[in-house]
Order: structure tokens, then C-alpha cells, then sequence
């Protein structure tokens, strides 16, 4: 998969669940979206094991597989 699509932040609302892939995880990590900030193009969620995190809307998928191939690409 060399074409990763990643979450539209124009697409997303607050109550989506998507996949969101961070550096200190070693796997992408799924939550609930609790806040979208348009002006910094990013997405909170909220997950039932790590709290709330924050990241860039180009790090969120909806899809796992997605998240997976984009830390795979991004190593």
C-alpha cells in the first residue's frame, strides 16, 4: 500500500472513532474524537487506555490497516 489516506479533517466530527498513530505507541492507538482544532489541522481522542491524545490529522485513520501502513512508511 504506497498511497495512505489519511483522516479529512473536514470529514470528522466530535463522536467519530478513528485510529491515530504516535511515536511513543508502538502500535496506532483507537478512540473516540472528543475535539477537532481546525486552525492547527489537528484531532483529539480519547481512548479507554491511554487518556486523551492529540495529533496532526495526518495521523489519524479511519481505518487500522491505514495507521499500520503509514507507520510502516514513516519509520
Amino acid at each position: 500500500m504506497s498511497n495512505v489516506s489519511s483522516v479529512d479533517i473536514k470529514e470528522c466530527k466530535v463522536g467519530d472513532v478513528c485510529w491515530m498513530f504516535l511515536k511513543q505507541f508502538r502500535r496506532p492507538i483507537y478512540g473516540e474524537i472528543t475535539a477537532i482544532l481546525e486552525s492547527e489541522n489537528a484531532i483529539q481522542i480519547l481512548t479507554s487506555t491511554d487518556g486523551f491524545r492529540l495529533a496532526p490529522a495526518s495521523h489519524c485513520f479511519w481505518e487500522e490497516k491505514d495507521a499500520k501502513a503509514f507507520k510502516k512508511k514513516n519509520k
